[in-house]
């Protein structure tokens, strides 16, 4: 088989398989970034699927303050990866 078939044939789904990859380490790389405790209810809420009232009573805040940190690092995350997003796009 040539690589033009492959490359023909599968071009999309290959693509669409890099872009998932750069973008999973471009957020694993993102995450590392943040605070200790931001990456901690992070992790709670999307690895743990915890809701932001479990996360305030494992950490001992209130849901309210779970929520404004949970915002905060999704917001650092969103800039993190738009800065990253541009630095690929620049070079």
């Amino acid at each position: 088989i040539s690589v033009e078939y492959v490359s023909d044939q599968g071009n999309d789904s290959i693509d669409k398989k890099l872009n998932r990859d750069f973008v999973k380490q471009k957020l694993k790389e993102a995450i590392e970034k943040l605070p200790p405790k931001e990456q901690l209810i992070i992790s709670l809420y999307y690895s743990e699927e915890l809701t932001l009232k479990e996360i305030g009573l494992t950490l001992n805040l209130s849901e309210a303050r779970i929520s404004q940190l949970h915002k905060r690092a999704v917001l650092r995350l969103r800039g993190y990866l738009a800065r990253s997003k541009s630095d690929f796009l620049n070079n």
